[in-house]
């Protein structure tokens, strides 16, 4: 429950914002979309477990190219 509480407040302080933001910037064009659409729980999961945000956009590409 506290990790529900946790998730809501990073997403309400913007800081997950500027987290989707960093990781669509890393994306190719027509990639970034995805972020704030089907990706999002998925980035929100990489978000609270700190991965980068450059990490999470070649997790991305890579899963792309497959």
């Amino acid at each position: 429950m506290l990790s529900l509480f946790l998730i809501a407040e990073a997403m309400m302080s913007g800081n997950f914002s500027s987290y989707l933001q960093e990781v669509a910037r890393h994306l190719p064009a027509h990639a970034r979309r995805l972020v704030t659409g089907d990706l999002n729980l998925t980035v929100l999961a990489w978000f609270t477990e700190g991965v980068a945000s450059k990490e999470a956009a070649r997790r991305i590409r890579r899963a792309l190219e497959e």
